[in-house]
């Protein structure tokens, strides 16, 4: 795996981590990534369904007050025609 395949790539308001192929893993973290005041992680696993877990990095920073935060997630699989699979909202 290159250094990229970990990287997730950050706006002021928006993630993006690219897999270029879902198939061959069953398990991936991506590397921190800053959103606002914290640093969150992504990870992937994959058994017979398709888990996406969004985490906030424990800091001595956040340790007393943890992130609060709302999120849209959105999945898109190239496979088969670019479809989405969005949910509606995760809330921390």
């Amino acid at each position: 795996m290159t250094d990229n395949a970990y990287r997730v790539d950050t706006t002021s308001r928006l993630a993006q981590w690219r897999i270029d192929n879902l198939a061959s893993c069953t398990y991936r973290k991506s590397d921190p990534f800053k959103i606002g005041r914290w640093n969150w992680r992504l990870i992937l696993e994959k058994n017979r369904n398709l888990f996406i877990k969004l985490f906030p990095e424990m800091s001595s920073v956040n340790k007393d007050s943890p992130p609060i935060a709302s999120f849209i997630i959105r999945v898109v699989s190239s496979l088969g025609g670019r479809k989405a699979l969005v949910h509606p909202g995760i809330d921390f």
